[in-house]
């Protein structure tokens, strides 16, 4: 089985990569791209497979093969192949200086090119076309320009420019300034010279420093919707007219999908969770776990513990990341109750097995009904559904009870678990009562999820970021007694106990967001995940 064998590689003697579970890839394939080997170069991999350590006995004696494959590719439209942008490098003076430094009356030189570089073409500086932009020192913008004019005091922007055929913007700016005397005004770059975000993402100009008195004039616009390179002047001018400049460069690059920052953002824990509700489970490391106990096999990632970084803002509301479903798709928890909290009960009747299950709390005006239309409301209504993915992602299988009295949902034989008997897991079949997956857009998150997440019963237990001091229903049905129906709920104090449906709690509502849904920020509480629409 693949979940045994780990993998791991390094190139020219630098240090091996971290091991990679072969379970962990879409294929038992790994592929090293975009590696440009030029005319007598060469490079040297390590490559090294292993059993894992915590392979059963049962595997040994058994032969496991590999095969490496090189895969040479010289058409650079072949899909494998990123062609980047030609990279330009400017002739510097004597001193070393890229920009040049003028009086009034100097005669400007021209200091060129010194070579082009590409990955795929071959450039000579003869292919650099340039453009010269013009600052005053007076306006508010700047205007291109034909020629260097030193006979008056002004800024000249060079940008020196080459395209490839793939469309890929190869260029760099020489600043030239123009003063009345040698005494030129300082300024400095606050923050980085090259700023990277992604769309949508918030920008904040750090500016510049410049000696008191002095006047900044920045020129450039960051549209953070549209991707790019922007440019950004800031322009430093004395009480004599002189002048100085710096430039920064802002990319504005596409963002990732909320599942690929989840999964870059976060170390994964190897060690499997102590998965118990009948003692105290908050030594476990806090953050982001894996488990391949689903229906399908293929992998789920949880949150655990009080994580502070799974944080989402989407549709005008706060959520947390519950989990990336076993298809890619990201499950997310409404941070508060819906409606400022507002408390409803689970079903108004409680007098058949029935009533414990979400696929029949409609009945009544019960809570299902409550939870679509609030979906209406504030999500659909709003055209944010297009983010949501329906299919079978909701689990109302009875599974597990407080006690025997409701164990016995049939009219015979007993169906469910005692919670101290009980392993949790990520799997969802069909119950004797014939419930199991729910097909929709809305529910509400499940018993085992709560546990994975960091719940136990009958201890409260603050310390996981399910808490929220308030009471909420859960999906999972509790039993019937013969008399009430019961459903799961977590307590305002952080643990798991049931309720009749007749009881009151908090919804807090659990939707699916699409595998291609992109997000920016950090996913902290200061800084949440966006969702990029």
């Amino acid at each position: 089985p693949l979940k045994y064998i780990k993998f791991s590689y390094n190139k020219d003697n630098s240090p091996y990569s971290n091991p990679i579970q072969l379970s962990n890839l879409d294929t038992s394939l790994v592929f090293l791209r975009n590696v440009i080997i030029k005319p007598g170069e060469e490079h040297q991999y390590g490559i090294k497979l292993w059993i894992d350590i915590s392979a059963p006995n049962e595997i040994q004696g058994k032969e496991f093969k590999a095969r490496i494959v090189v895969d040479s590719i010289q058409d650079v439209d072949d899909g494998y192949v990123v062609d980047t942008a030609p990279v330009i490098t400017l002739r510097k003076d004597a001193k070393g200086n890229q920009d040049v430094h003028l009086k009034v009356g100097d005669v400007y030189q021209e200091l060129g090119v010194e070579k082009v570089e590409d990955d795929q073409e071959i450039f000579t500086i003869d292919d650099v076309t340039t453009t010269i932009e013009y600052y005053n020192g007076i306006d508010e913008e700047v205007k291109e320009v034909t020629n260097i004019d030193t006979t008056q005091i002004g800024i000249y922007y060079i940008t020196y420019h080459v395209t490839d055929q793939s469309g890929n913007i190869g260029q760099v700016v020489r600043t030239v300034v123009v003063n009345s005397t040698d005494e030129i005004p300082t300024i400095h770059l606050v923050g980085e010279e090259v700023i990277i975000i992604e769309e949508t993402d918030d920008f904040m100009d750090s500016s510049v420093e410049v000696e008191e008195g002095n006047k900044v004039v920045t020129i450039g616009e960051v549209k953070t919707n549209v991707i790019g390179n922007y440019t950004v002047r800031y322009i430093v001018v004395d009480q004599k007219g002189n002048l100085n400049s710096v430039i920064r460069t802002i990319q504005v690059k596409e963002a990732t999908t909320l599942k690929d920052k989840i999964l870059t953002q976060n170390n994964l824990i190897e060690k499997e969770p102590t998965l118990t509700t009948s003692s105290n489970n908050t030594d476990d490391e806090n953050g982001l776990y894996k488990s391949g106990d689903t229906n399908d096999g293929k992998p789920t990632y949880y949150f655990r513990g009080t994580v502070e970084n799974n944080y989402v803002e989407f549709a005008e509301q706060l959520w947390r990341i519950v989990r990336i479903n076993e298809d890619g798709t990201v499950r997310l928890i409404k941070q508060d109750g819906i409606n400022d909290n507002t408390l409803y009960y689970f079903n108004q009747n409680k007098d058949s097995k029935d009533f414990m299950y979400y696929s029949e709390s409609d009945i009544n005006n019960g809570l299902k009904n409550v939870l679509y239309n609030w979906y209406l409301k504030n999500i659909d209504n709003q055209g944010y559904s297009k983010y949501i993915q329906i299919g079978n992602y909701f689990c109302e299988q009875a599974r597990v009870t407080t006690q025997t009295a409701y164990a016995d949902v049939r009219n015979n034989g007993t169906i469910m678990n005692l919670y101290s008997n009980y392993i949790p897991n990520f799997k969802c079949s069909v119950d004797e009562n014939g419930k199991g997956l729910v097909y929709t857009y809305i529910g509400l998150i499940n018993y085992d999820e709560v546990v994975f997440a960091g719940g136990y019963h009958s201890q409260q237990n603050s310390n996981y970021y399910l808490h929220n001091n308030t009471n909420f229903w859960m999906i999972s049905p509790g039993g019937y007694s013969g008399a009430n129906a019961a459903v799961w709920y977590v307590q305002e104090s952080g643990n798991l106990h049931m309720n009749t449906v007749i009881g009151s709690e908090t919804i807090r509502p659990v939707i699916n967001l699409n595998t291609n849904t992109k997000a920016v920020g950090l996913g902290t509480s200061d800084k949440p995940y966006k969702i990029v629409y």
